[in-house]
């Protein structure tokens, strides 16, 4: 997580000294409001998750993120595509070369929009991956505190 004394990254390559409000996800970089502005409109980061500098997630939190949205053959790029007939996970990358003759590859976010009876097992298995994440958390906190 980003504190609130940093400096805009983008104002320090221009050796200018503005202290960072915004902080972008998908960067991992603290930005200033007319920096952050300029972010939000451009093309190659106008999608970017930008947060308040005291809201940004912790740098553990995205870290897991990144980790789990990774694609498995490509993993600086993250999943964006499930592919119905291999029940995989895939980038674009992996859409526009192994899948791109399957019939039944979707965006995740078309599916997310979109959910019908047949589409509730993702949904179902984000569920017990939350709970099994919990019993995980629980477990930990239990052996740590025997430890201390």
């Amino acid at each position: 997580m980003a504190s609130s004394k940093e400096m805009c990254e983008t104002c320090l390559f221009d050796t200018k000294n503005n202290e960072a409000t915004l902080f972008c996800v998908d960067c991992n970089e603290p930005l200033c409001e007319g920096c952050g502005a300029v972010h939000r409109k451009q093309r190659l980061s106008r999608h970017h998750k930008v947060f308040d500098i005291g809201n940004a997630p912790p740098a553990e939190v995205l870290a897991t993120l990144k980790e789990l949205t990774a694609c498995p053959n490509h993993a600086t790029e993250e999943v964006e595509y499930v592919c119905r007939e291999h029940d995989q996970l895939c980038c674009s990358k992996c859409a526009n070369t192994v899948h791109r003759k399957c019939d039944h590859l979707e965006t995740i976010a078309d599916l997310m929009d979109k959910p019908n009876a047949s589409d509730t097992k993702p949904i179902v298995v984000l569920g017990q991956f939350e709970d099994f994440a919990k019993k995980m958390k629980e477990h930990e906190d239990k052996h740590k505190k025997a430890i201390e």
